[in-house]
Parts: structure tokens; C-alpha cells; sequence
């Protein structure tokens, strides 16, 4: 029984170890500056040193020599307490950064805001303009038919009474 649950421990370590290392790749790509990436590099080295005294610790166990495999996890326990404590800062790092783009987003999308205010008001005083011209334009059209229909009327009202001499 108890070597079946160190199997499966044994197992569940690989398992995570694996997964680790899959998403600790994907995050390299998302590496935002340097302070990001000495992060990772720290983690990286600790991962390096704790991968291979887990191993040792397993290797004991399977070995029989318990003693010496509590012994071993007890003396490296520091090696877990420095990787918990990197990814902490490193967690706490990227929270930070994290709140100052969204306070940048959040400041772009105020400029965005005001720009398109801006720019709206400004179309809609181009629309009055023009609507302003095109009815001036209209209207001295309008002018200069009644104009010219007045003008028209009233010059032949005018040779009209020349031609027959009424008043």
C-alpha cells in the first residue's frame, strides 16, 4: 500500500513537473521587460536545483532508505520556500504591472473619448455650415426667380402702358 502511494506521488510529481515546464514556456513568450525576465531566469534556476533533489529524494525512497530520503527533503526544504517566494514577488510584480496598464487603458480610452467628442462636434458644425450655405444658396435662387418674375411683371406692366397709354 504504501509503495503504491509512493508511486502515484512519484507520478503526480512527473505529471506536474511536466505541466510546469509546458506553461512556464508558454509564459516566456509574454516576458513584458527585464525585471519580468530575471524573474523567469530565477525560477528557471531554482527549478533546475529542485528537480534534481526531488529525483534523489524518489531514488532514496525507492532504495529503501527512508531516513535518509526525509533527511534529504528536510535539508532542501529552503529550495521550496525560495521558489514559493520568487513566484510570489514575481506574481506580485506582474499584478502591479497589470493595474498600471489598465490605468493606462483606461487613460487612452478617456483620450479616445474626448477625440471622438471632439470630432463629432466638429462634424456637426461642418453639417450646420453646410446646411447654413445650401440654404442661402436656396434662397438666392428663390430671390432671384421672384426677382426676375417681379422684374418680367412689372416690365411688361410697363410696356403695356406705354404701348396703350394707360396709367
Amino acid at each position: 500500500m504504501i509503495e503504491m502511494n509512493k508511486k502515484k506521488l512519484e507520478a503526480k510529481f512527473k505529471e506536474y513537473h511536466t505541466s510546469f515546464d509546458t506553461y512556464f514556456k508558454k509564459y516566456e513568450v509574454m516576458l513584458s521587460d527585464d525585471t519580468d525576465k530575471a524573474f523567469y531566469k530565477k525560477e528557471q534556476e531554482i527549478m533546475a536545483i529542485y528537480i534534481p533533489v526531488v529525483d534523489k529524494i524518489f531514488k532514496l525512497s525507492d532504495d529503501g532508505k527512508n531516513t535518509e530520503a526525509k533527511t534529504s527533503a528536510y535539508d532542501h526544504g529552503s529550495i521550496v520556500g525560495d521558489m514559493v517566494k520568487t513566484l510570489e514577488e514575481h506574481m506580485a510584480y506582474n499584478q502591479t504591472l497589470a493595474k498600471n496598464d489598465a490605468k493606462e487603458a483606461m487613460s487612452a480610452k478617456s483620450s479616445a473619448t474626448t477625440i471622438m467628442i471632439g470630432l463629432s462636434l466638429m462634424v456637426a458644425l461642418a453639417v450646420i455650415v453646410l446646411v447654413i450655405i445650401i440654404r442661402n444658396n436656396i434662397m438666392n435662387g428663390v430671390f432671384l426667380i421672384r426677382d426676375g418674375i417681379a422684374g418680367f411683371v412689372q416690365n411688361k406692366e410697363l410696356k403695356f402702358r406705354i404701348n396703350y397709354g394707360k396709367k
